[in-house]
């Protein structure tokens, strides 16, 4: 309770066990492989509010919406997270278990760091979710260290991982820009 963060190194029968407590208690910040080995860091925010502090209604494909979020880092530093909510509220029932997208990018449309998952850490796919639920989905974005200090944008969107198709919004677009974020 004391830290903010954890670096994991998955290893023996406990892991599964201890991965799904990470996942639902945490948010995965970087997950990288060195040989057969790998290491996980987690980032452990705030409890994310029950309603965004910026609200909106963007309209996926698939009836899924969302319909605001919070930014807890609205600046950070490079080589750190950034924590970010999305609340997501599905028309109907979803058929398919789709992936959110979160890029940092910069003016130039650089890609500065990135966060691809189902939501909830995996947990909460969308094919699970019921109409008209509120899903309140943490993410850790990492600003990559040799990230230059300036503003920065967030690109939140989803995709079919069978295909990498991403889903699109009603005008065309198959991302929203969400921000800014300052990294130092």
């Amino acid at each position: 309770a004391r830290h903010s963060e954890i670096w994991y190194l998955p290893y023996s029968a406990e892991r599964a066990e201890v991965e799904l407590w990470l996942d639902a208690h945490g948010v995965r910040v970087s997950h990288q492989w060195y040989g057969h080995a790998q290491l996980v860091r987690y980032a452990f925010p705030p409890a994310a509010p029950a309603a965004p502090s910026v609200s909106l209604t963007a309209r996926f494909e698939q009836g899924i919406n969302l319909q605001g979020y919070t930014l807890a880092t609205p600046s950070v530093a490079a080589g750190q997270p950034i924590l970010l909510t999305l609340y997501w509220q599905a028309e109907g029932k979803i058929a398919k278990p789709y992936k959110v997208f979160v890029h940092l990018l910069d003016g130039n449309e650089h890609l500065w760091g990135q966060q691809d998952m189902e939501p909830g850490n995996g947990l909460r796919p969308t094919n699970t979710w019921l109409p008209g639920q509120m899903v309140i989905d943490t993410y850790g974005i990492l600003a990559l260290p040799a990230a230059p200090a300036g503003e920065y944008r967030l690109a939140v969107g989803w995709y079919n991982p069978a295909d990498g198709v991403r889903l699109k919004l009603p005008d065309g677009a198959d991302r929203l820009l969400i921000g800014p974020v300052q990294v130092q």
